[in-house]
């Protein structure tokens, strides 16, 4: 079945942020989450897939008018036309059920899940929309999430690193 856009939350106040970057601010946290709603608030088959670490209830307090759903990322990407994400480890679900898949920016993300979104990107070749641009990202997500031509992945094993300098990053991607 094909029938859900799915997003793969990556939890913005991840841990691994705060670890290989900074802790996200307040500002940065809404003007992300108000970036997903403008962006997909009407979109009726549209599921946000809320990364368990994540809080349901603040994340809510952002998303109002979205469908959000904890611990059954699975079962929705199965169900699933098109994949959207930043950064996540389910994306790998999402390349093993050979779904269409694009990549979503954010000026509030943070350098780590930015370099770590860039290394999907480029490793599985995907169309990237900032959801920073207004101008274009209307335009460019509606005909890109109304199309049935984006492409399926070929089924791979990735693995990532979490540093761009780590020797053999480029053999491993390969």
């Amino acid at each position: 079945k094909s029938k859900y856009i799915v997003f793969l939350d990556s939890c913005f106040d991840h841990s691994d942020r705060a670890e290989y970057d900074s802790k996200p601010n307040d500002i940065d946290k809404k003007e992300y989450y108000s970036e997903i709603h403008k962006a997909f608030k009407e979109k009726k088959d549209f599921i946000f897939l809320l990364h368990p670490s994540s809080n349901f209830l603040q994340v809510k307090k952002y998303l109002k008018d979205i469908l959000i759903v904890k611990y059954k990322t699975r079962f929705y990407l199965k169900r699933s036309k098109i994949v959207l994400f930043h950064e996540s480890s389910s994306i790998l679900d999402a390349i093993y059920l050979k779904k269409k898949m694009i990549s979503l920016d954010s000026d509030y993300l943070g350098r780590y899940f930015r370099y770590r979104n860039k290394l999907y990107s480029k490793a599985l070749n995907l169309k990237t929309i900032n959801l920073s641009d207004d101008e274009n990202k209307h335009k460019i997500m509606n005909k890109t999430l109304n199309r049935s031509s984006i492409k399926s992945k070929k089924q791979k094993k990735y693995v990532f690193l979490n540093q761009s300098n780590r020797i053999g990053l480029k053999d491993i991607i390969n």
